[in-house]
């Protein structure tokens, strides 16, 4: 066998080999189920959050011959809480300016949206949302949303 050559990143976390990753996801199945193991693939909707475990055949990575800019490969990730934390928001000037939640407090510094999603309008479980992505004080991020059947206030998740 002929030694493998591998640029690591000096900065980046050891992390398992490739070629081992079935290897692995066999034992987690083994302990958890098999059902338990895979990775998230979207359906066919518009409702937030919709998705169905598939097995795991990742494709393999890409080889690039040119170097890339690290910062544009940083991308913020959308951390869903479950169930979504129940919020009071205070609201001027038709934007969320204040959110007090069991775990999340603070003066909202910045916002973005409303985005208006809605879907499943045929059924009873319908839903309409009036979404925000907000920074508050303390420089976290977090996506919120009106509900507004009910006009109850949820934070969705948090960025990271």
């Amino acid at each position: 066998a002929a030694p493998k050559r591998i640029q690591h990143g000096f900065f980046l976390p050891p992390t398992p080999a490739a070629d081992k990753l079935q290897i692995t996801l066999a034992r987690i199945a083994a302990m958890v189920g098999s059902e338990n193991v895979g990775m998230p693939v979207l359906l066919n909707t518009h409702r937030p959050d919709a998705f169905e475990i598939a097995a795991c055949n990742p494709a393999p990575p890409e080889s690039s011959d040119s170097e890339s800019d690290p910062a544009s490969e940083l991308h913020l990730a959308l951390r869903f809480f479950r169930p979504a934390l129940h919020a009071r928001v205070r609201v001027v000037a038709f934007a969320p300016k204040h959110i007090v939640a069991p775990t999340v407090r603070g003066e909202i510094v910045r916002c973005a949206g409303p985005w208006k999603t809605s879907g499943e309008w045929w059924a009873a479980s319908s839903w309409v949302h009036e979404e925000w992505d907000v920074a508050l004080e303390n420089g976290a991020l977090y996506r919120v949303y009106q509900e507004m059947k009910s006009r109850e206030w949820y934070i969705e998740g948090v960025y990271d």
